[in-house]
């Protein structure tokens, strides 16, 4: 897996790319994702997250919330739109900047690690299509540290890949600023990996897990609480 500084210079350039959004939640089929329908697609996965969690047992409206790889605020911006107090950090300066410019008043972060963050702070923790890019310390050490950020019997709300075996795979950008696929244009692939069951229990330490379930297209979501 990619190390923290190179996940970190990979997120900036994307970032730093006219068609950055493409990236996040693109559209292989049409290319271009225009900023309206980046922002569709925030609203409607923030709006299925925030209802899934609230017919569990968990509300998050008014609660203070923050989000480990907010990027550019594309469920960020929604979550704070259903009520929650919203916070975010990423690895990416270039992406927080996209966020800020539309949400201000959002409290950002920037870094692999949660040690800037307040202690004992925040009544949930969510993640969504960042730690499968992680390394496996990386997301152990969030885990780690977010036991002493929630308060006590808070939440922690991620999405993770769970098979039966650890497997790990290159994605490869391609450029469709085009309009079409053009394989002579390839942006530097990010990894993405597999966790297998066994490994998942590594994460419990000081949390038990409430239930989970599936979203953003047959992609796995677990809730956690500290204990």
């Amino acid at each position: 897996m990619n190390t923290d500084k190179q996940q970190q210079e990979i997120w900036n350039e994307i970032g730093a790319r006219e068609d950055w959004q493409l990236f996040i939640k693109g559209d292989m089929t049409r290319g271009w994702l225009e900023e309206e329908r980046y922002r569709e697609s925030g609203k409607k996965d923030a709006e299925e997250i925030f209802n899934r969690l609230k017919e569990g047992g968990v509300d998050l409206y008014g609660k203070r919330v923050l989000e480990i790889g907010c990027g550019g605020g594309r469920m960020t911006s929604e979550f704070k739109k259903l009520g929650v107090k919203m916070e975010g950090i990423d690895i990416s300066k270039s992406l927080i900047g996209k966020l800020k410019k539309n949400n201000r008043k959002i409290q950002t972060y920037i870094g692999y690690n949660l040690k800037s963050i307040p202690n004992n702070y925040y009544d949930a923790i969510l993640s969504f299509m960042t730690f499968q890019h992680c390394n496996k310390e990386s997301v152990i050490r969030y885990f780690k540290q977010g036991l002493d950020k929630l308060k006590d019997g808070g939440y922690f709300v991620f999405q993770l890949p769970v098979k039966g075996e650890t497997s790990e795979i290159t994605t490869p950008f391609v450029d469709y600023t085009r309009g079409y696929i053009d394989e002579t244009h390839l942006f530097d692939g990010i990894k993405l990996r597999h966790w297998d069951f066994s490994e998942l229990e590594e994460l419990k330490e000081g949390y038990k897990e409430l239930f989970g379930f599936t979203a953003f297209i047959d992609a796995s979501v677990f809730v956690f609480q500290k204990e």
